[in-house]
């Protein structure tokens, strides 16, 4: 069967799901440090989105040496969050992660989650701890994340998650348990919306941290991580009517309200998440409120 031809479900404990867009610069050290790990049971199935450098070819040539290698090309530019949808929903494991074409996984890594994910059926979500660098300038820093989310109640998770995912969304490089990720895919293929991704993933089990910095995000011109930051990066993303602005943030912040009735948790922690919420809207500043009411009012126009 050609290499870049879908092959059907995963038996792998792990799979690895990398969606990419003319990624050549770095991806073929993003796949070695793949294909390094200690942990030797998953397959890394890559999705191409029409690339037009030579990211068909490296993919290809990694497909026919390893047989854990995967390689599907879109016939168009789906976008980048359809692809993140993409490499999830045609992949089939016990766990699941998240991979950039820029990023490096160190040789341990996916051995230290798994680790936690085996042990704990409780945690949904294990990851490393996070460096931050760039090979232009050679600096490089370690980024706090402080996402451990160890307490028993839901509301108490996602309160602590409130405080610490706005912003640098490391951890949604870690190590899932597909079982609870299953209850929230397809995502909403908006940008931002991987925070509430993560945030209704709390509601579903707790988060480890491994002690130890084995996940290195690049951030350097053309990295995924600095095209996922910036909405002018129109044919990264791939859509024309890809959401942004204030409308987007509003949206976001209504889908936050109804996360908790779609997870079953107890009515009274659902209840306590929208107390919390509500409190937290408070400081959104009038401008924002008058755009979530003005929101709720359309969506209420629509279904009655």
């Amino acid at each position: 069967m050609p290499a870049d031809e879908n092959q059907g479900p995963s038996k792998h404990l792990l799979a690895v799901g990398m969606p990419v867009y003319n990624g050549a610069r770095w991806l073929e050290q993003s796949i070695e440090s793949i294909l390094s790990q200690s942990f030797t049971d998953f397959e890394l199935f890559i999705a191409d989105n029409a690339s037009s450098d030579e990211t068909g070819t490296i993919c290809r040539r990694y497909a026919e040496a390893d047989p854990r290698v995967r390689y599907h090309r879109h016939a168009r530019n789906r976008g980048a969050l359809k692809n993140y949808n993409d490499v999830f929903g045609m992949t089939a494991s016990k766990y699941f992660k998240w991979a950039s074409c820029s990023d490096i996984c160190k040789p341990s890594l996916f051995e230290r989650c798994i680790e936690i994910l085996e042990a704990r059926d409780e945690v949904v979500l294990a990851y490393a701890q996070t460096v931050l660098f760039s090979s232009i300038s050679g600096g490089q820093s370690l980024f706090y994340q402080n996402l451990t989310l160890e307490d028993d109640s839901p509301s108490d998770r996602i309160r602590v998650a409130f405080d610490w995912l706005e912003g640098l969304n490391n951890a949604y490089n870690g190590v899932f348990r597909r079982s609870a990720l299953n209850n929230m895919m397809p995502y909403r293929e908006a940008r931002g919306f991987d925070i509430n991704m993560m945030l209704e993933m709390s509601l579903y089990g707790k988060f480890v941290e491994v002690e130890e910095p084995l996940f290195h995000r690049r951030f350097d011109p053309e990295s995924t991580g600095e095209k996922l930051a910036h909405k002018e990066q129109v044919s990264f993303f791939g859509a024309d009517n890809m959401e942004f602005g204030p409308l987007q943030r509003a949206s976001r912040q209504l889908d936050r309200f109804a996360m908790p009735f779609r997870t079953p948790i107890p009515l009274a922690e659902k209840l306590r998440i929208e107390l919390e919420l509500m409190y937290r809207s408070m400081w959104l500043g009038p401008a924002l409120a008058r755009r979530l009411i003005s929101l709720a009012r359309r969506v209420w126009g629509k279904i009655y």
